[in-house]
């Protein structure tokens, strides 16, 4: 029996740039996991979890399940990265052993809170085939290529590279996806450089009651990006800086220029995509926040904030978070 375990992420500085040739920093965090149990069988199996519930006793609990599961169950990712995992075989000649295998997952990462729920699944999926049939290691960059084809070309998910890169190498990285890095790289991948989570600051996860449609989010500004609207692509550009000048600071411990970033991070992101994407609910978790003493950011694309704060406030933050009704955590590095 095969188990791998795949953490969720927070985007910390330079998001949503990486799905548009910018620079971003992300960390995993170990509140949560996602992980795929695969096993020898005769015939190739998918057991469902609870998230692919297909039958109800009635219209008021498909309601229910629905609401707090959403529409999207993790069979489908699991299936996506088989798909790519064979291709890739196929690509590159590599003959895989005639065996089936059973396999099922378990995830208590928050859905559609912008946390990277999907991809740590497909991450998993991906490094129990490879130990299934015994290959060699996959570069963490070329995976986090894998993964990504499952979601965008598979699955039709709009994302980006990041929650991918950070969880295959499974340690806090920058990230540059320019098209120079790409070009030294002969056209694989970025360059990505990890560092220690010791100089990362005090932090919590700060998740709202209602869930947030984190795939649909990069939608328009895509094809805006696309058709060349100097906003965003100069708004593109400066969430890259954000990262780059926030490696900095993380490496000479400066927590006021940190937290400056981490608000203008932010503040950039709804003025690009609009109160209308960003959302109500969004809005009012961010300000609560700020409001007492923390800085604060998306971890994703909504539904989640990063909450940076000086060791001596952070935890008082979070009790008051938690009693205004929201789930605050300090994270678990």
């Amino acid at each position: 029996m095969i188990k791998k375990i795949t953490y969720p992420r927070v985007g910390f500085l330079g998001n949503p740039s990486d799905g548009f040739g910018g620079k971003t920093i992300s960390f995993p965090f170990k509140n949560f996991q996602a992980e795929i149990v695969l096993w020898q069988s005769e015939e190739l199996k998918f057991l469902p979890n609870i998230e692919d519930q297909d039958e109800f006793s009635s219209v008021s609990e498909l309601y229910r399940n629905t609401q707090s599961q959403g529409y999207y169950g993790g069979i489908r990712l699991i299936k996506a990265a088989i798909s790519v995992f064979y291709r890739y075989c196929q690509k590159n000649k590599i003959k895989l052993e005639k065996k089936n295998f059973t396999v099922t997952y378990r995830s208590n990462i928050p859905q559609q809170r912008g946390l990277a729920g999907s991809s740590a699944i497909i991450i998993s999926t991906l490094n129990a085939l490879i130990d299934f049939y015994n290959l060699e290691k996959i570069d963490p960059a070329i995976l986090a290529n894998l993964a990504l084809e499952a979601e965008v070309k598979e699955l039709g998910i709009a994302a980006g590279l990041q929650d991918r890169v950070v969880q295959s190498y499974n340690q806090p990285v920058f990230m540059d996806f320019s098209a120079h890095s790409f070009q030294k790289n002969r056209g694989l991948c970025g360059e990505y450089k990890t560092f220690s989570a010791e100089i990362l600051p005090p932090m919590a996860v700060v998740m709202a009651p209602t869930m947030s449609e984190s795939g649909k989010v990069h939608s328009d500004v895509r094809n805006r990006f696309d058709s060349g609207e100097p906003e965003v692509i100069a708004a593109m550009s400066e969430f890259a800086s954000f990262a780059k000048d926030g490696f900095l600071a993380l490496k000479s411990k400066d927590l006021t220029k940190i937290s400056e970033l981490v608000n203008a991070n932010f503040d950039l992101r709804r003025k690009i995509y609009g109160d209308k994407v960003v959302g109500v609910e969004n809005i009012k978790m961010i300000e609560m926040i700020r409001s007492l003493g923390g800085a604060a950011k998306f971890t994703g694309s909504g539904g989640a904030a990063l909450l940076v704060a000086p060791e001596n406030r952070i935890d008082k933050i979070c009790q008051k978070l938690n009693l205004a009704g929201y789930q605050a955590e300090r994270i678990i590095l």
